[in-house]
């Protein structure tokens, strides 16, 4: 329990990390939106907001997206170098949150809902890039559903974080506090960068 209290300690301390709303377009243009007025629209593939002194929300589509950070989540839109490494094809899978950032590694991850028939599937599409955008790893796993190849992505998915995040002290104890859930550290997506 202990250990859960530390990882949203954690969370909440690097939600200071981005003071102001912002979104920053491809063209290199910035939006300031209203405070706490953006919301991300994953499914959608938008980030809506809204504007001082306007009414009604305006919205960006993911594709003229460079980043938008609030709330202290940072969500970017990346050119991958090699995206033949990755190995789940994601309608959005190069717009991720950037969860973890080191001067050498990227954790990005991002949650998707597919509404089937019967039932809804989340899938975790969550990559280690290294600063030059190459795919070091593809840590993407199912979460809804449960057999021994998804209990075993599950499991892979956090050996190769302790292998590229090991020495980081506070993500090490959040991901064993989490490890019978390992969905709940990888939908945890505060941005979190140590030096």
């Amino acid at each position: 329990m202990k250990l859960i209290r530390l990882f949203y300690l954690i969370i909440i301390v690097s939600c200071s990390a981005f003071a102001q709303d912002k979104i920053v377009l491809k063209d290199g243009s910035s939006i300031i939106p209203l405070k706490e007025t953006i919301e991300i629209v994953v499914k959608g593939k938008k980030v809506k907001y809204q504007l001082p002194g306007e009414k009604g929300s305006k919205h960006v589509g993911f594709s003229d997206l460079d980043y938008v950070s609030t709330e202290g989540k940072l969500l970017k839109s990346f050119k991958l170098n090699n995206p033949n490494k990755v190995k789940t094809k994601a309608d959005l899978k190069f717009t991720y949150f950037i969860l973890i950032e080191t001067d050498k590694y990227k954790l990005i991850s991002i949650a998707i809902y597919y509404d089937l028939s019967q039932s809804t599937k989340e899938i975790i599409y969550s990559l280690i890039i290294d600063n030059d955008n190459n795919v070091v790893a593809d840590l993407s796993f199912i979460c809804s559903e449960f057999n021994q190849k998804i209990y075993q992505d599950q499991k892979n998915a956090i050996v190769l974080v302790r292998k590229y995040f090991g020495s980081l002290k506070p993500e090490m104890d959040a991901l064993t506090a989490n490890e019978q859930e390992v969905s709940v550290y990888f939908k945890a997506v505060q941005y979190r960068k140590y030096n």
